[in-house]
């Protein structure tokens, strides 16, 4: 993260319904705090299948994206697989990895 202000929110989403920042219908949630610009989150008893992760850097802990005036993202965001957000969100698919058993997801944050 850019700053260790505020907290990261982290949904982990086993469909697309709800991907990537309708927090209700994520498979699981979690908040984090942030220790020099990193955070980390533990998901506990996920059954093997397919999920994407979205990850929110909520600086000013209003539990929602903060947006410029022209809409653009004010806090920083990240995606499983590091999807890429152009024009929009990523698709649920490209965010999507194979879930088998203890694994370490790793998303870059970006704005």
């Amino acid at each position: 993260m850019r700053n260790d202000k505020g907290t990261v929110l982290v949904g982990l989403y086993k469909t697309e319904d709800g991907f990537p920042f309708n927090a209700v219908k994520a498979f699981k949630g979690a908040k984090a705090e942030i220790k020099d610009g990193n955070a980390e989150v533990d998901f506990e008893d996920v059954p093997s299948g397919v999920f994407a992760i979205a990850a929110l850097h909520d600086e000013d802990n209003n539990m929602q994206m903060a947006r410029k005036p022209n809409g653009l993202p004010n806090e920083e965001y990240g995606f499983s697989n590091d999807a890429k957000a152009t024009f929009g969100p990523p698709t649920f698919d490209k965010a999507s990895f194979e879930h088998t058993g203890d694994q370490v997801i790793s998303i870059k944050m970006k704005i």
